[in-house]
């Protein structure tokens, strides 16, 4: 069985164009990111993965960041357009893609050659390629000429530009694939087809299915509808495993299979777990380490496990509370001044915990908080509540922080 095959049934592949060979020898492929924001997210793993599985094939990886084509904004699955950017973050995307990736991995930003292209260069060089009614074909051209906002012209263009990507790519750089989400297919089919048409070369596109939940959402937030981003500063390492660790066990299934390189007989064995102790969250657990691990390191994700482990257990130990101590920046934590005395709704709302301190009372009513296990029966002060210094404090089966009374 061929390469293209094996993605094919680990569900990996979505589109690909006729005639793609991942097996005739090692080939460039990029694939691109835009530096919209100032971090990635979780979504973005399963295209770095794809990069990683290409580049174990003995293929070579383009990283471009399209700081040039950003500020348009790509039309691709949106219904309107993008806001303005206050700021380029390709320094901060390319740095975690970096630190994702094995060595080799060349990286280039789309401002290099959009800079010294004008518009009547653009008009005359590449324009003549184009044809509205292929252009005016694609779905997410479709989709938002039928919307409320409508299209505005750089937003129709930006499928031109970024086959211009391609086709300069593979002038320089003997480009021959491009790789994205589904969502890319029509964009990418612009670029295989400039390139076809201005120098006769054989290049090819293949896409991957966009990761979606058992809810049918876009795979990248957690429950509560919050981004699960790859900075620890946006979203901190604990968070980011317990992300991980609260999947479903649907997901779970899913998630292994298209992260961990896992032996036959290591998923066997996780399997047979599941099936016998489905409670004990095994691949869940696996899952959430791993990941942490890839992108935090093994440092981090040990102390993520064992913060996780803390929740499920039935009393902290002093080992726990030492351990807690001595890795409290690393950990979701608030620090109390000497003087300070406050009730348990404000270092819930403070802590963000909760929304709100009457959000925060609510959930000291209902029996959800616990201070190093012992249920709070009312809104007491942390002279009361603070059994050691520091001291867990936990919110339900999921959340928690470290609270530390400075000395």
């Amino acid at each position: 069985m061929n390469s293209l095959e094996l993605l094919k049934r680990a569900g990996l592949v979505h589109d690909f164009t006729e005639g793609l060979d991942l097996d005739s020898g090692p080939m460039t492929f990029y694939c691109g990111f835009d530096p919209t924001a100032e971090s990635l997210h979780v979504g973005h793993l399963s295209v770095i993965r794809m990069i990683q599985g290409l580049q174990s094939m003995g293929h070579r990886p383009i990283v471009l960041i399209g700081n040039g084509t950003a500020p348009i904004g790509d039309p691709s699955g949106r219904l309107s357009g993008r806001d303005e950017l206050k700021s380029d973050f390709s320094d901060n995307i390319q740095k975690q893609i970096l630190s994702l990736l094995p060595e080799g991995v060349s990286v280039r930003r789309n401002k290099e050659w959009f800079n010294n292209i004008g518009m009547l260069e653009f008009l005359e060089e590449f324009g003549k390629f184009f044809r509205l009614s292929d252009m005016l074909s694609k779905e997410s051209v479709k989709q938002r000429m039928n919307s409320d906002e409508g299209m505005s012209l750089n937003e129709f263009l930006y499928q031109s530009l970024q086959a211009m990507d391609f086709m300069l790519l593979s002038k320089f750089m003997d480009c021959k694939l491009q790789i994205g989400g589904s969502d890319q297919w029509g964009n990418i089919l612009s670029g295989v087809t400039l390139v076809r048409k201005m120098t006769g070369a054989k290049v090819h596109g293949l896409t991957f299915p966009l990761l979606t939940d058992s809810r049918g959402q876009k795979f990248g937030k957690s429950s509560s509808n919050k981004q699960i981003w790859l900075n620890p500063d946006l979203t901190s390492p604990f968070d980011f495993f317990q992300f991980w660790f609260n999947l479903s066990d649907l997901d779970a299934i899913k998630l292994i299979d298209v992260f961990l390189d896992l032996s036959v007989s290591e998923r066997k064995d996780l399997d047979l777990v599941t099936d016998q102790h489905p409670a004990k969250r095994t691949i869940q657990k696996r899952l959430a380490f791993e990941m942490t691990k890839w992108v935090h390191g093994e440092g981090l994700a040990e102390i993520s496990r064992f913060i996780s482990t803390s929740l499920t257990s039935e009393r902290i130990t002093k080992d726990q509370l030492s351990f807690a101590e001595e890795n409290f920046d690393s950990l979701p934590n608030l620090t109390l001044k000497e003087d300070e005395n406050p009730l348990m709704s404000t270092v819930l709302a403070d802590s963000g915990l909760a929304r709100s301190r009457s959000d925060a009372k609510r959930k000291i009513k209902e029996g959800c908080v616990f201070s190093n296990k012992a249920r709070l029966a009312g809104d007491i002060h942390s002279e009361t509540f603070m059994m050691s210094n520091p001291c867990i404090i936990q919110l339900g089966k999921k959340h928690l922080i470290i609270l530390k009374k400075e000395t």
